[in-house]
């Protein structure tokens, strides 16, 4: 006998394998499938943590202009109007200010509170508190007759509050050499 060698075509190959190839398309499918979506899921994420890191550096920075144009009113509390601080909403509590600012009272967190108004969208208020009064260090010389000059420590709080609810709260150690009132 002769050993016949038959020539395999490719159609002889997958003759009983016709839902095979289906099988293997659709899990190859379902695979990409599954990749888009969590590619999407990713995006989105990065997305949100991208918009709150900006609410965040907005808070930030309105509450650290807070700050800002609260340090020319502990130099001088009868020079307001270079700052954009309303003055009808300030008024009613420059008393409490002043105190402050002349070491009459001391971290009252609760009394001093004012709003500045920066624009935007933030609200923005400020408690400044007088800490202590001390010596003033070397450099500092007294006039004869004045009174004494100290070293007035404040501690100054700014809250900012976003129009989507968030909110930030900047610290800061200021110091003035003055005499106390």
């Amino acid at each position: 006998m002769k050993n016949r060698q038959r020539n395999l075509s490719s159609s002889d190959i997958f003759k009983g394998a016709d839902g095979f190839i289906l099988i293997i398309s659709l899990l190859s499918l379902l695979a990409l499938t599954a990749i888009g979506i969590l590619a999407i899921s990713t995006s989105t994420t990065e997305v949100m943590i991208a918009g709150n890191t900006r609410l965040r550096e907005i808070g930030l920075s309105a509450a650290d202009s807070g700050i800002e144009l609260t340090e020319p009113i502990l130099r001088n509390t009868n020079n307001l109007v270079f700052t954009d601080i309303p003055q009808a909403e300030l008024s009613d509590r420059m008393q409490d200010l002043r105190a402050e600012r002349n070491c009459v009272s001391q971290l009252n967190p609760d009394t001093e509170n004012f709003p500045i108004s920066i624009g935007g969208n933030n609200n923005v208020s400020v408690d400044v508190d007088y800490v202590s009064a001390g010596d003033p260090g070397p450099g500092y010389a007294l006039e004869e007759g004045g009174p004494p000059i100290v070293r007035k420590n404040y501690i100054i709080n700014a809250t900012s509050r976003g129009a989507s609810g968030s909110e930030t709260r900047v610290g800061a150690v200021y110091f003035l050499v003055g005499w106390c009132d």
